[in-house]
C-alpha cells in the first residue's frame, strides 16, 4: 500500500467514526461527550459529507475525460506548431506524439531568390521524442513514414503564421503546418 492509499483509508476511518458517533448521539444513545464537542462533530460532518461529494464528482469528471476516445488516425488538420510540444494521436491503442522542429515558409519567391518551403515533422512513439523518425514535407507531396512497423502517409494542408500574443512581452512569430495523416 503506497502513502496515498493509506491517507485515503485513514480519512475513511475518521469519517466513519465522526459518523457513528453524531448518529449514535442523534438516535438518543447517553455519550459522555459535552454538548458543544457533539455540535462541532456535527459541523465536522456535514463538511466530510460534502467533501466526500465534491471528491466523488472529481473523480466521476476525470474519469469521463480519461475514458472519452481522443482523435486518431486518419486525421485531416493537425495543427503542429513548430518547436511546441509534441502532440499526442493515437491509432488504436497506441500513442502516436508528433512535432515539429522547424517549418520553413516561403515569403517572397522571386527568380533570384528560389526558395523551398516544407515542414520538417518528427513522429515517435513517446512524449520524449526519443528515436523518431523524421520527415520532411513539401508542397503536394504525400511522405511515407515507416513506424514500429506502421506505415503512414503525412502530406500538409496549408502552412503558416501565427502572429506573437500581445500580452507576453518575449512572445514572437511562429509557423504551424496542417497535417493530414492516413495509414
Amino acid at each position: 500500500m503506497d502513502a496515498f492509499d493509506v491517507t485515503i483509508w485513514i480519512c475513511v476511518a475518521v469519517f466513519a467514526a465522526t459518523a457513528s458517533i453524531t448518529i449514535l448521539h442523534v438516535c438518543g444513545v447517553p455519550l459522555h461527550i459535552p454538548p458543544p464537542y457533539i455540535n462541532k462533530l456535527l459541523q465536522i460532518l456535514l463538511i466530510e459529507i460534502s467533501m466526500a461529494g465534491v471528491g466523488a464528482f472529481g473523480h466521476y469528471i476525470y474519469k469521463q475525460a480519461r475514458d472519452t476516445p481522443r482523435g486518431g488516425i486518419p486525421i485531416d488538420g493537425l495543427a503542429v506548431i513548430e518547436q511546441d510540444e509534441p502532440l499526442e494521436i493515437f491509432d488504436g491503442s497506441k500513442a502516436l506524439y508528433v512535432h515539429s522542429p522547424d517549418v520553413v515558409l516561403c515569403r517572397r519567391d522571386s527568380p533570384e531568390v528560389k526558395c523551398e518551403q516544407f515542414a520538417l515533422v518528427q513522429f515517435a512513439r513517446n512524449r520524449e521524442m526519443t528515436s523518431p523518425v523524421e520527415a520532411k514535407i513539401k508542397p503536394k507531396e504525400t511522405q511515407t513514414i515507416k513506424l514500429d512497423g506502421i506505415t503512414y502517409q503525412v502530406s500538409y494542408r496549408l502552412i503558416g503564421k501565427l502572429a506573437p500574443n500581445p500580452y507576453e512581452p518575449r512572445s514572437s512569430d511562429k509557423d504551424f503546418v496542417l497535417l493530414h495523416i492516413t495509414h
